[in-house]
């Protein structure tokens, strides 16, 4: 309907007000807060939930760790690495836990920690082989460590399992461009910038275009 959203903080905040530091309640009302660009209440909350959350809880730790993390990684990434850890911790199934082990990836590569980084994509892809996302992030970091041929088969993968991510396309244009493959590079191109005008986002297909163009000649 469109609205779910607000039907979900109706429901956790009257949830909240019979259940004060209810760690469900928290953690579903926080991320909403985190999400509508209300940090400061958003962690409040989910700080409250983890502080009640029995340690035994491991789902709802889990829940309150990751979007305290996502809160807290623009402010304090040294703070959000350390909650992401601490969800990694917990004795959950491995493909429960991706989303903090691609995340803390991603983090880690913006603080040029490559080598540990491109580990946690590395289990990520054997734990959840089927998820795109994670052969995209492998890719990106090999490519900052100039491992192209690594690069280009992560791309190339991640490209397999989501063909209608723009960017994995675009990505895989440049790492073909490195290693020499002209042609490669201007059929992902332009594939790229096809599917971002299909998404409605033309700016960027624009942008690209421009971008692209000044590499190769995308009507060779």
């Amino acid at each position: 309907q469109g609205n779910k959203p607000q039907r979900l903080r109706e429901a956790m905040e009257a949830e909240l007000q019979e259940r004060p530091g209810d760690p469900y309640a928290c953690a579903k009302l926080g991320s909403l807060e985190v999400a509508e660009g209300n940090p400061k209440r958003g962690v409040t909350l989910l700080r409250q939930g983890l502080d009640q959350c029995p340690s035994d809880a491991h789902p709802e730790r889990y829940e309150l760790l990751l979007h305290l993390a996502l809160a807290e990684a623009s402010r304090d990434p040294a703070a959000a690495a350390a909650l992401y850890r601490q969800a990694l911790e917990l004795p959950l199934a491995p493909r429960l836990s991706l989303a903090a082990r691609l995340n803390l990836a991603a983090l880690l590569l913006q603080q040029g920690q490559a080598q540990e980084a491109e580990q946690l994509c590395q289990r990520a892809t054997a734990v959840a082989p089927e998820i795109g996302l994670s052969w995209y992030n492998l890719g990106l970091i090999r490519r900052r460590q100039g491992d192209i041929a690594g690069a280009l088969e992560a791309y190339r993968e991640a490209r397999r399992l989501t063909p209608e991510h723009a960017e994995t396309h675009q990505n895989l244009a440049v790492a073909l461009l490195l290693g020499g493959d002209i042609e490669g590079a201007r059929t992902s191109f332009r594939q790229a910038i096809s599917l971002l005008g299909q998404q409605g986002r033309s700016s960027e297909a624009e942008h690209l275009r421009q971008q692209a163009g000044a590499m190769v000649k995308l009507e060779g």
